[in-house]
């Protein structure tokens, strides 16, 4: 029963691809952002259950007005090919191995017990948003995550940690995917070394795999949209495809807010530079020193035509940071 709303976060990917035309990495990315968003205006409505229940279904539902879409817009071999894109492909070989493997998971961090954890129950609990009277010890933190786990555990009958991390889980790989946009399965080596280098710089410090902790989850939407932002530096349309993603960095962490206006802005920046005469503005000439001073896209490019170099340079960090964390066991 847990896969069930994992099915509705893919059949509503699969229709934002049909709709979008963008790939099914960016897709997933903004389902999950949407799902958790559409959960928290429930709740602030008092209808949380009700459209915990609609987006469940609306998900499903997703997949055959998806298909039926796409054959009527003759895209049928673009959802083909985005259901075998590897973004897809990792995303979903990593829920199967993350909910089999992990699957007598149980809270052991202080993060756990103190809130995140206590969050999930209570909202299985009451079926609404915390309110003023909770045994929750930090009130002030937001319910984004805890929303998103609810959504997973709503639907499977029984209560269960494990499915707690899974729900968890599903919102970290989902900004992490973004990183194989675009990517064939010609570009193996590149695909590897993009997904793979980002995860294990994630193990620096602890398993995020096996905690609730937030810090890595704001971090890789933030990655993820700073990503497609100056991937796509020419297109507001992708600013509006990653509104949910905008909305929902505030619902994970405070700081969330802060991160969503740098990605805004990093986008608009990239626009005016770019094309300045597109709103109006003539304040900087599209010259070629001033393209250079766009990090963004300098590094984008660097990382199409120097991908072993890149490799080379996360392998340093890594060990850096490595050798890091072994001398702070000392001190």
């Amino acid at each position: 029963m847990t896969l069930l709303p994992f099915f509705s976060i893919v059949g509503i990917a699969a229709l934002l691809q049909v709709i979008s035309r963008r790939s099914m990495a960016i897709c997933i990315f903004v389902a999950v952002a949407l799902t958790t968003d559409l959960l928290y205006l429930a709740g602030l409505c008092g209808c949380l259950l009700l459209v915990s229940r609609a987006v469940l279904f609306a998900g499903l539902l997703a997949f055959p007005v998806a298909a039926i879409v796409a054959v009527l817009k003759h895209q049928q071999r673009a959802l083909a090919r985005a259901f075998l894109s590897p973004g897809f492909a990792v995303f979903s070989a990593a829920a199967l191995v993350f909910r089999t493997g992990y699957s007598n998971l149980t809270y052991h961090w202080w993060d756990e017990f103190s809130h995140w954890g206590r969050a999930v129950r209570e909202l299985l609990l009451t079926d609404a948003l915390p309110a003023r009277r909770t045994v929750l010890l930090f009130q002030d933190y937001p319910p984004g995550a805890p929303l998103f786990e609810y959504f997973i555990l709503r639907h499977t009958g029984t209560y269960s940690e494990a499915a707690v991390y899974f729900g968890h889980f599903l919102l970290l790989i989902a900004p992490l995917i973004v990183f194989l946009d675009s990517r064939t399965w010609r570009a193996l080596a590149w695909t590897v070394i993009m997904f793979f280098g980002t995860v294990l710089l994630m193990f620096v410090h602890w398993d995020p795999l096996t905690t609730l902790n937030m810090d890595m989850v704001i971090a890789a939407n933030f990655a993820a949209s700073i990503f497609l932002v100056t991937l796509y530096p020419a297109r507001l349309s992708t600013v509006a495809l990653l509104s949910p993603v905008l909305f929902l960095m505030p619902l994970l962490k405070p700081s969330g807010l802060f991160f969503a206006l740098v990605c805004i802005a990093t986008a608009l920046g990239n626009r005016l530079l770019r094309r300045p005469s597109a709103m109006g503005f003539h304040l900087i000439a599209p010259t070629p020193s001033a393209k250079r001073c766009l990090i963004g896209p300098v590094v984008v490019s660097a990382l199409r035509k120097h991908p072993l170099g890149i490799f080379l340079s996360l392998s340093v960090l890594f060990a850096i940071l490595l050798i890091t964390t072994a001398l702070e066991g000392y001190t």
